[in-house]
């Protein structure tokens, strides 16, 4: 649910993405289908939760806290909003 809430304030609909599930996740083998990722998960070294990262492969990727954690940190929650308009803006 709060993964299409996200989705929805940023003018998406969930058939529009690809939603991928990786325990241990290298962004940089990564086949861009988009110009902008979303990746919810621990963090990753290089990639600090609440910024935006340019991929060698054009790829902006905005780094999050996992879902399960956001739901209930409000704090966290708006830092990802401004996240999101920052990478959508563009």
């Amino acid at each position: 649910v709060l993964l299409q809430k996200i989705l929805a304030a940023v003018g998406l609909k969930p058939e529009s993405i690809t939603v991928r599930y990786e325990g241990q996740t290298d962004v940089h083998q990564w086949q861009p289908l988009s110009s902008k990722a979303l990746y919810f998960g621990s963090p990753m070294a290089g990639f600090p939760h609440f910024e935006t990262v340019p991929l060698p492969n054009g790829v902006q990727l905005l780094s999050s806290p996992p879902l399960v954690e956001l739901q209930n940190d409000s704090g966290s929650k708006q830092k990802l909003w401004q996240a999101l308009k920052q990478l959508f803006k563009s």
